[in-house]
């Protein structure tokens, strides 16, 4: 079973990771500890009730999670996929924050996935060392 990561704690990021999670992946989130009460339910709860009041192919229920909380390294680095679920201005500061962390065994998808942020992204993985996701990623663009 793939294990995925969230990082984010907005609304995105919510339905993300419950959605993942009803479909039965092993689903953990993450959110930066500047903002840890925007996750303070759902880790008291162990995962997030989605409500779902019209039909977008979303499940809801209770979508229980591996884990919640804010240490990027505990949470993200055993993970398939990560899904970095974060308004496309806040890229690059989670870009920076897990780039002692991610790996380039790991698919990143970013959230919303506009090109210009998506190459920023791969720029401060190279600067921070890890060059070889910054090659995977390129060629998964074409260049």
């Amino acid at each position: 079973m793939l294990k995925i990561g969230v990082l984010g704690g907005g609304n995105g990021s919510f339905i993300t990771a419950a959605d993942l999670a009803l479909k039965g992946f092993n689903v953990n989130l993450c959110e930066s500890p500047k903002f840890e009460s925007n996750i303070n339910l759902a880790k008291r709860q162990s995962g997030i009730n989605l409500e779902v009041s019209a039909n977008f192919g979303l499940k809801g229920g209770f979508a229980k999670l591996n884990k919640i909380g804010t240490d990027i390294k505990e949470l993200m680095t055993d993970r398939d996929i990560i899904f970095v679920v974060v308004p496309a201005f806040v890229q690059k500061i989670f870009a920076e924050w897990g780039s002692e962390t991610f790996s380039p065994k790991q698919i990143i998808v970013l959230e919303p996935g506009n090109f210009g942020g998506s190459l920023e992204f791969a720029k401060i993985l190279k600067d921070k060392g890890v060059k070889k996701f910054q090659k995977k990623c390129l060629t998964a663009w074409g260049g």
